[in-house]
């Protein structure tokens, strides 16, 4: 069987039908040909997250939002992130990020999400 998450697919757990399909030397199949494989997925998965609840940072600088990755580690990731206004606003405050992306490398446990900030 190939590692399920080589293929993507959205579940961890994935599943297959074996059929008899036919038999010699005399036998004979019953009615019961056909049988349900499942295939349950046991690989650890990476978690991320922000490693501060808050990042501050200051006026015309590249605010490297620091991210870790605690388990799966022999895993490679890709996040995506994006910025959202709340009291500074995009163009005047920073640089608006739609779709970042950071990607932790198979044996490494961090990454940043980067902003450029702009001058106030």
């Amino acid at each position: 069987l190939v590692d399920n998450d080589v293929l993507r697919h959205p579940s961890p757990d994935v599943t297959f039908t074996v059929v008899l399909t036919s038999s010699s030397g005399g036998s004979t199949l019953l009615t019961q040909t056909s049988r349900s494989v499942t295939v349950t997925d046991n690989e650890v998965r990476p978690t991320v997250a922000f490693t501060a609840e808050t990042v501050t940072t200051s006026d015309n600088t590249e605010l490297a939002a620091a991210l870790t990755k605690s388990t799966g580690l022999d895993l490679g990731v890709k996040v995506h992130y994006s910025t959202t206004d709340l009291e500074a606003v995009a163009g005047v405050d920073y640089v608006s990020v739609p779709n970042g992306e950071v990607t932790i490398p198979a044996g490494q446990s961090a990454g940043s999400a980067s902003v450029t900030i702009l001058q106030g």
